[in-house]
C-alpha cells in the first residue's frame, strides 16, 4: 500500500497520479495546470475570450480566420466560459473578437462579416451595424431565404408562374388553384396579390 502523501505543499491528500493527490491529479487533467495557490475545490475561470484565443483558428485561402471552437447549427463560432453550469456563458466567437480588438459593442449593435463566413472571427473582416444594417446586407448579397430556398415553401417557381398565368385568364378561381396545387386558398391568394413570391415572374 502506498503511504505516500500529494507533492503540494500543504496537501495532506494520498497520492492518486503523478505524485499528486486525486483533487490535484483531476485540476492537472483538465486545465493543463495543478495550480497549487488554488484551495482544493475551486477552479481557475477562463473566460470565453481566453477560451477563443486559446483555441486558435485556421486562415483560409480566402483570408479567413475560422475558429477551432464548436460551430454552432447557424455557422457562427461559439465560445463558452468556464465555471459551474449555472454560471457558464456561451457567446458568439466574432463579436468577443470584435470587442477584443475594437471595441465593446453598444445596445443594438451587431457585427457583421464582409467576408460573408460565420464562423470567420479575422477582425479585418468584421464591422459594426444594426440589426436592419444586417438584413439588408444579407438581401443585397442575395443570402436571404425565399422562394425554393426557403425550406417551408410548399409551391415551386413553375408553380408559382402557373397559377398567376392560369388566374389572370380568369377562367379559374383562387380555390380552383389551390384544389389543384394542394394549397390552401388563402396561399393562392397571397400568391396572386404579390405578397409571397415577389423575385418570381
Amino acid at each position: 500500500m502506498d503511504n505516500r502523501t500529494c507533492s503540494i505543499p500543504d496537501c495532506d491528500q494520498p497520492v492518486r497520479g503523478r505524485g499528486w493527490c486525486s483533487s490535484h491529479y483531476a485540476r492537472w487533467r483538465t486545465s493543463g495546470d495543478v495550480r497549487p495557490d488554488l484551495p482544493i475545490g475551486s477552479r481557475p475561470v477562463v473566460t470565453a475570450m481566453d477560451k477563443l484565443l486559446l483555441a486558435g483558428w485556421t486562415v483560409t485561402p480566402a483570408g479567413c480566420w475560422i475558429t477551432k471552437l464548436r460551430i454552432g447549427g447557424t455557422g457562427y463560432g461559439l465560445a463558452t466560459s468556464s465555471g459551474s453550469r449555472k454560471n457558464r456563458k456561451t457567446y458568439a466567437a466574432h463579436r468577443l473578437m470584435f470587442e477584443h480588438h475594437f471595441r465593446k459593442l453598444g445596445p443594438g449593435e451587431e457585427v457583421l462579416h464582409r467576408c460573408d463566413n460565420p464562423a470567420c472571427i479575422n477582425p479585418d473582416d468584421l464591422f459594426v451595424g444594426s440589426q436592419d444594417d444586417n438584413m439588408k446586407d444579407m438581401v443585397s448579397k442575395n443570402r436571404s431565404m425565399f422562394g425554393e430556398r426557403q425550406h417551408l415553401h410548399k409551391l415551386t417557381e413553375d408553380q408559382v408562374v402557373t397559377i398567376r398565368a392560369l388566374y389572370a385568364g380568369g377562367n379559374m378561381t383562387q380555390q380552383d388553384l389551390a384544389d389543384q396545387f394542394g394549397v390552401q386558398r388563402t396561399t393562392i391568394g397571397r400568391v396572386v396579390r404579390r405578397k409571397t413570391w415577389l423575385r418570381a415572374a
